[in-house]
């Protein structure tokens, strides 16, 4: 078994990764079960940006997000470096589709093997990295939870920043 501990942000994350399965937060999924894996990059700035404008222009540029193109990228050697994106794993459980997020950093080493120790392991179900919005149309993951994730990365990045601007006494 192979266990990987890293931070993002706030939030401490631990997952172990084998060919009979993955666990994370308590859930143990068996390698049968596991219908896809891809990993989804966010430009927060840009999501920003689109949620002050509203409307359809600023969900044109929130939905863009890490570049815009709706295809998936397979050669990890490109993945870009993200303090937030996601690792999403869809997985078959008593005949329904269900799914789980990762935090992932791709600024931070352990992260990256992680990544790589998951293709490694489930190539034929790694669907590739891409916007967020791409990854969950190819894994066919419902928008409504997306939009939640990613307001609460902005409130997360937001309160880091107070927080490291305040004066420390």
């Amino acid at each position: 078994m192979t266990n990987f501990n890293y931070k993002q942000v706030f939030v401490n994350v631990n997952i172990d990764i084998t060919k009979e399965m993955i666990s994370y937060k308590g859930k143990t999924i068996p390698s049968q079960d596991i219908i896809g894996i891809g990993l989804g990059f966010t430009d927060i700035a840009k999501v920003a940006v689109g949620q002050a404008l509203g409307g359809m222009i600023g969900g044109a540029i929130a939905a863009n997000g890490y570049n815009g193109k709706p295809i998936l990228n397979k050669n990890l050697s490109e993945m870009p470096k993200s303090r937030f994106a996601q690792m999403m794993i869809t997985y078959n459980k008593d005949g329904k589709q269900k799914f789980i997020r990762v935090p992932l950093t791709t600024m931070d080493e352990t992260c990256i093997k992680m990544v790589h120790e998951a293709v490694k392991i489930y190539p034929s179900k790694f669907v590739g990295f891409g916007s967020l919005k791409t990854v969950e149309k190819e894994l066919k993951i419902s928008e409504f939870w997306a939009a939640i994730i990613v307001i609460s990365i902005i409130t997360i990045a937001a309160i880091a920043t107070i927080v490291g601007a305040a004066p420390q006494q």
